[in-house]
């Protein structure tokens, strides 16, 4: 009988937690659904631009003309007020769950996003794994409204080009809304963010017309990396600068290396390039080491060499590995000299490793420390392949 009533309570029991629904559970109808969302400044108010996706011109063909996204613009004091003045212009709900990216004006980097990240921080509705990005010289609002022939929604682009970017190109990173903070707040390190412009005719771009052309009147484009001291941007690191910075930060699956080589050029393409760091004191001052793997091949030859003499192998192995050195240097030489900030995260690492020195430390870091500190750099590679032709064109014509 005590049996027959304990199945009986847990039937209940179990029925009750099917029938529960969310607090705020709503109807997908109901909902606008944000896939990015820009962040600009004007007027000393917030101007917040999201991007909607229109799910419903997603099912009629691009032959009807109906844009497949809208994006609505709203100003405010705090970000709470800009979103609820755009609340007021749409007949759904703003729903912010399935942002792909978050795009940061320049100006409103150069101030702080310590007041949006705790906006976003405390928004039940964020995931927080969008990607995080800011603008040089354009608005946010302008970036979210290119829109691409390759993509049916503008943040489908923007999430799209950092993940090829950071599989085929060292000059970005793809950068979650997480990470970044964790960066902010950790001690020893400071975050970097990639920036995003517009090249070409941002008006034009802004119309469907333009998506029926063979090319494009303008197209968003990824730049080099921002440098945040805390969360304030204090400037931008060059294209070889930033492709530095990603190699040391383990960021890079591919790379490619250019070198002059009897009177030409031999381009090599660098696999998932790996960095060691190395950290230890000698004389009560911090050390450095860096040591940077990576397997290679030749990709592109423009001028005359014998690929089948090893020593002409050796050669191009050396020159490469000098050229990757130099990209590195200057990264080192932008951080520690240029804007005395410790973007590698070194002093975490010593803060890991060697808490109770590097609190000696800690106060003059970044201006002091890290900014004249020694750093060695060694770099191996191994040119593994010649690609399917044992000799240039050149060669074999001669």
């Amino acid at each position: 009988m005590m049996k027959t009533k304990q199945l009986k309570l847990l039937i209940v029991i179990g029925v009750v937690l099917l029938l529960c629904g969310c607090w705020n559970y709503s109807e997908l109808n109901d909902l606008a659904i944000t896939t990015s969302l820009g962040i600009d400044k004007e007027d000393d108010k917030y101007l917040v631009s999201v991007m909607i996706a229109n799910a419903k011109s997603a099912q009629i063909s691009a032959k009807e003309g109906q844009s497949q996204t809208t994006v609505l613009e709203g100003k405010g004091k705090t970000l709470s007020e800009a979103l609820e003045n755009i609340d007021l212009k749409s007949p759904k709900q703003i729903y912010i769950n399935h942002l792909s990216a978050i795009v940061i004006s320049d100006q409103v980097a150069k101030e702080g996003i310590n007041k949006i990240s705790d906006f976003l921080l405390r928004e039940p509705e964020s995931r927080k794994k969008f990607y995080l990005l800011i603008t040089k010289e354009e608005k946010a609002s302008d970036v979210l409204k290119i829109l691409t022939p390759l993509e049916s929604l503008p943040s489908q682009s923007i999430a799209s080009n950092v993940q090829e970017a950071k599989e085929y190109q060292a000059v970005t990173n793809d950068m979650i809304y997480s990470v970044f903070i964790n960066d902010v707040i950790e001690r020893g390190i400071h975050p970097v963010l990639s920036s995003i412009s517009i090249e070409g005719k941002k008006d034009e771009a802004q119309k469907y017309q333009h998506l029926e052309q063979s090319q494009p009147d303008a197209v968003l484009k990824l730049g080099p990396l921002g440098i945040f001291k805390d969360d304030k941007l204090i400037g931008f690191a060059t294209k070889k600068e930033s492709e530095g910075t990603n190699i040391i930060l383990n960021k890079v699956d591919k790379s490619i290396v250019e070198i002059k080589y009897n009177g030409g050029y031999i381009v090599s393409h660098l696999e998932s390039p790996n960095t060691k760091l190395n950290i230890s004191f000698k004389n009560n001052k911090p050390q450095i080491d860096l040591k940077i793997k990576a397997g290679g091949s030749i990709a592109e030859v423009n001028c005359d060499i014998d690929l089948t003499d090893p020593k002409e192998i050796a050669k191009i192995k050396t020159n490469t590995e000098k050229e990757l050195k130099k990209t590195i240097r200057q990264a080192l030489n932008m951080a520690q000299k240029k804007y005395q900030t410790d973007i590698f995260g070194f002093g975490l690492a010593f803060y890991h490793k060697y808490p109770n020195q590097f609190k000696k430390l800690e106060k003059h870091w970044d201006h002091d420390t890290f900014a004249n500190m020694d750093i060695n750099v060694s770099v191996e590679i191994d040119i593994e392949t010649k690609g399917s032709l044992e000799q240039s064109i050149r060669k074999e014509e001669a």
